[in-house]
Formats: structure tokens, sequence, C-alpha cells
């Protein structure tokens, strides 16, 4: 098994919720709406400590860059999926993407997709790149990121990367598997454990800053 370094992501990003068996990555339905970048200002009786959210025009899969990283964790494969904006202007995220598991030929594995548990924050990206960023490094700044737990992978092939569309129909962009050596993950790929024949799974996080991670 490929093993990968996840650094920078502190303990309450690592644990996933219980997974839903009901979806799988064929048939994963659309990303969970993530509804308009635009939040009302707080009402008068609002807290005065409240603070409006930013005005952001949502983000496009085409003005976005995303590498994934990973490691082996008592038998599951546990890391993070982190997007950069390449366009020329903010952007804003929040949600759930949907996600699906890529093997070396291009073909999507068939493993069972849920969202995990956790708060919905906007994610305002400024323009911005991976730069000298490897697994072994913080995450790259201005980058946004989610987590993901996968497990139990009994197929000859691995997962090279992930297929990953933005909620609201906002695009879809590839995210390749990056080694401890910076280096585009290949055949056979990375997988978790084959601990039995009966279905593999993978829990899915909404997205986050990455200046947020301890």
């Amino acid at each position: 098994m490929c093993r990968f370094a996840l650094h920078g992501l502190g303990d309450a990003e690592r644990r996933l919720a219980p997974r839903r068996l009901g979806a799988t990555n064929r048939d994963v339905g659309a990303p969970r709406d993530a509804s308009a970048m635009q939040r009302s200002s707080p009402s008068p009786t609002a807290s005065p400590s409240a603070t409006p959210e930013p005005v952001v025009p949502p983000c496009h899969a085409s003005q976005l860059e995303a590498r994934a990283n990973g490691q082996g964790a008592t038998g599951s494969i546990l890391g993070a999926i982190f997007f950069v904006n390449r366009g020329g202007s903010s952007c804003g995220l929040r949600g759930y993407p949907a996600v699906l598991l890529l093997d070396p030929t291009g073909a999507i594995l068939d493993v069972r997709v849920s969202a995990a548990q956790g708060d919905e924050p906007l994610v305002v990206l400024r323009p911005g790149g991976f730069g000298e960023w490897t697994p072994l490094t913080r995450p790259p700044v201005e980058s946004a990121y989610v987590t993901y737990d996968w497990l139990n992978w009994c197929g000859a092939r691995g997962a090279v990367g992930f297929r990953v569309s933005l909620p609201n129909g906002r695009g879809t962009l590839d995210a390749p598997f990056i080694s401890h050596a910076a280096t585009v993950v290949g055949a056979p790929g990375a997988k978790p454990r084959c601990d039995a024949p009966d279905g593999s799974f993978m829990g899915v996080g909404p997205f986050h800053f990455s200046d947020d991670v301890s």
C-alpha cells in the first residue's frame, strides 16, 4: 500500500462520522446544496460581536486546482484534498462536494461514499497556488480542504486520485494523489487494507479553510 503524510490536520479534522451505506461511488448524488454565498447581515437583536459574512461569488471548477494526500491509519487511508484558486479574484466554497475515486486507467472505483458530519462555513479563497507544497509541509497558503477516510478495498487496482464535483453544479475537477517526494502517484495506486469482501466505504467532510488547521 502506498503511504502518504497528512500534515497539519488535528484530531478534530481526522474524526469522520459513521458512514451511510446507501450511496455508492458510482451513483452518489449531486453535492450537498451550498446555498448562496451571500448571507444576510445580523438582525438588530444579534450579538454586537457577530460579523457579517463577506460577499463573494461562488468558486467554479475552472478556476481551481486540486491535489490530495493521505496516509495509512489502522488499515484505512486518511487524508485531505486541497484546493487553490488559480483565478484572478476571490471566490467562495461552502458545503460538501461529491467525491469519486479514480484508478490508474481513469475508471471510477466502486466505493460507497457518504458525507461526514461537520460545520459548513463559507470559505473565501483568494488567488494563490500550491507553490512548493508537498504532503510533508503545511497546507498551501490561501487553500481550502476537505477530509476523507477510505476503508476496506479488495480490488487489484488502487486509487491515483479523486474526481471532485463542486456544489450546485459548478463544475468538476480531478485531484491527483501526491507522494512524499512531491510526485504524482501512479499504478498500482494507493489502497486501504482489505478486511472483508463486502464493499468499500469512504466518508468525506465539508470545505474548510486551511489556515484554520492548527
